[in-house]
């Protein structure tokens, strides 16, 4: 990939991004204005989470005291998580003494308009070296925490934080549009995908299915996974092959522009270069 193109992936990330810290304001502003309306009676404080709660000194509320919050505290607190929330990134100390640092990431989700559960990480610092060291985590296996912590985390612990957080972001990316995609295939095709969406399976009903390899913004390849002999005999082993073709040819670009197949798909579609497709 060249120079030219990376800086306009990071232009395409950078622009996306815009567009969910916008979704993310209007989302928190309507929480605002339902906050002024009037706070519900037990509001839970949401920062760390049950699974962190064996490392941090803060005690859970009762629930006796969580219905005595007052209006004024319980709006604030909520209006502090959510600016935890924006920022994508927090740190934090998890115990007095130092040895313990948690960093919470958040991510927001486009398509369902409200923020994934939050992934988190608990650094160890060595006593002597002071170094850091990955104690526990919550981020999924298949995100490179230990390379990126290698070359990172104990030169910056800043871009460490960063990177990793790009990486939930691009894989949650790809999971919203892989997502959307899949409802307007209308039955006529599916996707199929693993976990981290590198893998994505586009099976066209009773003809023929594609591999789609993908690294976190483009699809790199796209390679025949199974052709029925039945459709290739019903159209014509050269238009057959014509169809595969440019159908690689169309899917082999960036995973934003996968949009595409809901179009081509699309049962009014009348291009005849696809219609076999849709018969």
């Amino acid at each position: 990939m060249s120079f030219q193109d990376d800086i306009i992936n990071d232009i395409n990330s950078l622009k996306t991004e815009i567009v969910q810290l916008q979704a993310q304001y209007d989302s928190t502003s309507r929480e605002l204005d339902d906050l002024r309306k009037g706070v519900p009676q037990q509001v839970q404080h949401e920062y760390f989470e049950s699974l962190l709660g064996n490392f941090i000194n803060e005690p859970p509320l009762s629930k006796s005291a969580i219905k005595t919050i007052s209006r004024k505290k319980a709006y604030k607190q909520i209006h502090l998580e959510n600016l935890y929330r924006m920022v994508g990134v927090t740190m934090f100390p998890v115990n007095n003494r130092d040895e313990l640092l948690g960093i919470r990431f958040d991510i927001f989700d486009g398509e369902q308009k409200r923020f994934t559960v939050p992934h988190y990480i608990i650094l160890q610092k060595h006593p002597k070296t002071e170094q850091w060291k990955i104690y526990r985590t919550t981020i999924p296996r298949y995100v490179p925490l230990q390379s990126i912590a290698k070359q990172w985390l104990n030169q910056d612990l800043s871009k460490f934080a960063k990177l990793v957080r790009k990486r939930l972001v691009h894989i949650q990316n790809k999971k919203s549009i892989i997502e959307r995609v899949n409802g307007k295939l209308q039955g006529i095709a599916t996707l199929e995908w693993d976990l981290d969406y590198t893998k994505i399976r586009l099976h066209v009903k009773e003809k023929f299915s594609l591999l789609l390899l993908c690294d976190l913004t483009n699809v790199v390849s796209v390679v025949e996974y199974q052709i029925k002999p039945e459709w290739v005999q019903a159209v014509g082993e050269q238009e057959s092959s014509e169809i595969i073709r440019r159908m690689k040819t169309l899917l082999k670009t960036k995973v934003v522009y996968l949009e595409v197949l809901g179009e081509l798909f699309d049962p009014e579609n009348q291009n005849k270069s696809y219609r076999s497709l849709l018969g």
